[in-house]
């Protein structure tokens, strides 16, 4: 009888811990989904802003350059082919 009360309250103190500890299991996982969506959604910082809008201004200037040397590529090879002319 003593042994059969004593194993009714382990269990019963072992269910209410569990239940304890999914819970708080539980408010763990919301707040790490808060904290990935918050984390997802932040706001770009100033510097990396920056950073980008230098880079695309840099690439443009490449792109330019390229462009200009390609046409200027094709310009002195007309000239060489009319010279030969």
């Amino acid at each position: 009888e003593m042994k059969l009360q004593e194993m009714k309250t382990l269990s019963q103190n072992f269910s209410k811990k569990r239940a304890k500890l999914e819970t708080k299991i539980e408010a763990t996982l919301t707040d790490l989904d808060a904290l990935r969506e918050r984390f997802e959604n932040r706001e770009s910082r100033a510097e990396d802003v920056e950073h980008i809008k230098a880079l695309q201004k840099f690439a443009a200037e490449q792109a330019a350059l390229r462009k200009k040397a390609v046409d200027d590529l094709k310009f002195y090879k007309l000239e060489l082919i009319n010279r030969e002319e």
